[in-house]
């Protein structure tokens, strides 16, 4: 394997994860539009009177919102991938594992919080965009191959001249 060829398959598995991260920061940021626009006040009140979801909107619209956050930071290291920026997979590790602990807390809040009720029907609802990246199992692929990658460009290319 020539020196060029060392340094291309590095490169194409960033521009790949990049792509893909834009694509999946995308389908999150249409998803979570597409709840925020919708009215649900027709259908809190059937549910309302069997739970309290006094709390749902707050709820729902500081979820939405740290979801977006999450999809636009997604997007900005999609870029930096794909312009095959090496420093770049440890910020989409960091992004992943937010969105990991994320998850995780809005579980834990679920058992442990007087607004329980609220959460739980918010949550499916905000965090919606998220589930993309759990069908492609991208939290586990996605970080561990920009992290190969960088290993493998930053590698001092050892040719044999025998």
């Amino acid at each position: 394997m020539g020196e060029s060829t060392t340094r291309k398959i590095p490169q194409c598995a960033l521009m790949v994860v990049g792509l893909t991260t834009i694509i999946l920061a995308a389908l999150g940021l249409w998803s979570n539009y597409s709840t925020l626009i919708l009215d649900y006040s027709v259908t809190l009140e059937g549910f309302g009177q069997k739970a309290d979801l006094s709390k749902f909107y707050v709820m729902f619209y500081r979820m939405s919102a740290i979801c977006a956050v999450l999809y636009l930071l997604l997007l900005v290291t999609g870029v930096q991938l794909i312009r095959k920026k090496i420093n770049w997979p440890f910020v989409l590790l960091a992004v992943v594992v937010l969105e990991v602990v994320y998850v995780l807390a809005v579980g834990w809040l679920w058992a442990h919080s007087p607004n329980a009720a609220s959460i739980a029907a918010a949550s499916g609802i905000s965090s919606g965009g998220l589930m993309y990246q759990g069908y492609v199992a991208f939290p586990i692929w996605g970080p561990a191959l920009t992290l190969w990658a960088r290993h493998r460009m930053l590698a001092p290319v050892v040719s044999s001249d025998l």
